[in-house]
């Protein structure tokens, strides 16, 4: 009892010692109470005059921010993964550069989402295995962080846990869907397939609004690829440029007609894929969810649906198409390259490449008029100067994509 009385004690003197002091300093500062709380108000909220402007400023902030994201009605989805090529990223230069060269009509604004998967860590691998995956997964993440992060049109998402591409492309839509309301339509693209011929994004954007109750899903092809047909439906001939005749005055001044150029199809399919495809937005937004489970890949559940619609087992209509066009995409293949070591490619583009190589035909979707004039590092230095890409990546994709160099 007598301690208890003895710290109630103190706490009283001590708060009174408190109390003293505090008013000691409200009497130097000359202040009255009522001005004193005035003040300290200012301080913490500042005045009605300095809010009125902080609320037209954030709402400025805000127009501005509406205004960057109302101008794009297309977005781009990149789904990686770790792959032994990591922490190279030459693969996601390669497929980012090839939608600037090839989709024409594209906004160079449109934002790019590149989502980083993590592999599954219950996997049966050992721990120095899992603990290298680890290492060069991050490391790649910090790679592309280095090279985006000042470029106000990339974001890079990386997962904590295993999200596989339906999880990964759920994830970065609800992103896309509450920072760029506008977005009505997506291309989903893979870490390894890159475009090697040119498609007009316009074209299939008017022929998505032209028919809105028709196409939701254009995929492009790759070599060896079969497209299915589905039941009755008929193509759709897209509405681009070359389709019109012009005429031309030759020297002799007679008029000589231009044949115009065959026209893209839209081919209907039961085909449904993973690989690069077009989708309008909110029918693949609710289509994917629709999945339920969703780390696994799209395209088994998918072409089930696409099956048992085409041939009328359901009623649901998919709306698939095919991007009638043979090997618009090129597959980059990155899974046979140990782990942090460089591929025999990448090993032949640092040491390889000397100033009197020359490049020969195409390489990949890099086109060059007279190619076997230029060498492999002017070459390389067009790359790294107009598309931004490292000195290395630059190197690579030319060896790494049907580019011979020779001395």
């Amino acid at each position: 009892m007598q301690n208890q009385l003895l710290k109630s004690i103190g706490v009283v003197l001590l708060l009174l010692v408190l109390s003293l002091v505090g008013n000691y300093h409200t009497s130097h500062l000359h202040l009255h109470p009522l001005q004193n709380d005035h003040d300290n108000k200012e301080k913490l909220f500042g005045t009605e005059g300095d809010a009125a402007e902080k609320t037209i400023d954030a709402t400025a902030h805000e127009q501005e921010d509406t205004k960057k994201s109302s101008s794009e009605d297309t977005a781009i989805i990149i789904t990686s993964s770790w792959i032994p090529s990591h922490p190279s990223t030459y693969m996601v230069e390669m497929v980012i550069n090839s939608t600037k060269i090839q989709i024409a009509g594209l906004s160079p604004s449109a934002p790019i989402f590149i989502t980083i998967d993590q592999f599954r860590l219950g996997d049966d691998l050992p721990s120095d295995v899992k603990e290298k995956r680890l290492q060069s997964l991050e490391q790649y993440t910090v790679n592309l962080y280095n090279m985006f992060l000042d470029n106000p049109h990339v974001y890079i998402i990386p997962s904590m846990k295993h999200l596989h591409i339906g999880g990964s492309v759920a994830k970065a839509m609800n992103l896309i869907e509450k920072h760029f309301p506008t977005v009505r339509y997506l291309y989903y693209l893979q870490h390894d397939f890159y475009f090697a011929k040119e498609v007009n994004h316009m074209a299939l954007i008017s022929a998505m609004d032209k028919y809105p109750d028709k196409i939701n899903y254009v995929f492009f092809l790759q070599a060896g690829v079969r497209v299915k047909p589905c039941g009755e439906e008929s193509p759709i001939n897209l509405n681009t440029e070359t389709n019109a005749t012009t005429t031309t005055t030759t020297e002799a001044n007679a008029t000589k007609m231009i044949q115009p150029q065959a026209s893209p199809v839209l081919l209907p399919t039961a085909t449904y894929t993973d690989n690069n495809h077009l989708v309008r937005f909110q029918w693949y937004k609710a289509t994917i969810e629709s999945l339920i489970f969703l780390a696994r890949f799209p395209e088994n559940p998918l072409q089930k649906r696409a099956n048992d619609a085409c041939a009328k087992r359901s009623n649901e209509r998919m709306g698939l198409y095919a991007y009638q066009e043979p090997r618009v995409l090129v597959h980059l293949d990155g899974r046979h390259n140990p782990g942090n070591q460089p591929s025999q490619h990448n090993q032949t583009a640092q040491e390889g490449v000397g100033s009197d190589s020359t490049v020969k035909g195409f390489c990949g979707s890099n086109r060059w008029v007279g190619s076997n004039k230029i060498s492999c590092k002017d070459r390389a230095a067009f790359l790294v100067s107009k598309y931004h890409m490292s000195g290395q990546s630059a190197e690579t994709s030319l060896l790494e994509n049907g580019c011979k160099c020779s001395t």
